[in-house]
């Protein structure tokens, strides 16, 4: 068994168990239905825009794609980062996966908003 095999069968089990923990009838939370990796890519691409508001050239950037904006000639010069954008969308995604892992509903801040509230 391939080590991300083993590592998957890990997961899925404490995910049944905190499911179960989670229940008022652990008995009938069943397995969740086969998933790969891939479908936590489509989860984060979807709910970065969507729920989360991170621009989409950000997104496809935290996902290691090249978008428009860096194919062709513009690729060639621009060679922008974007790592303050790519900071604050991964701690607003920490926020929202805080919240689905937490059940708390939490106001979802910048970067930017944290540092001007620590003054």
């Amino acid at each position: 068994m391939s080590e991300f095999r083993r590592s998957k069968a890990a997961l899925d089990g404490r995910i049944l168990e905190t499911r179960q923990a989670a229940a008022e009838n652990p008995e009938a939370v069943q397995p969740i239905d086969h998933w790969t990796v891939h479908d936590l890519r489509h989860f984060f691409s979807t709910r970065m825009r969507e729920t989360v508001g991170v621009k989409p050239h950000i997104v496809e950037e935290l996902m290691t794609h090249r978008g428009k904006e860096k194919q062709g000639a513009s690729g060639l010069y621009n060679h922008a980062e974007h790592l303050e954008e790519k900071a604050n969308a991964l701690a607003l995604w920490a926020d929202y996966i805080e919240g689905l892992v937490t059940g708390k509903s939490r106001k979802l801040v910048s970067l930017a908003e944290r540092r001007r509230i620590a003054g």
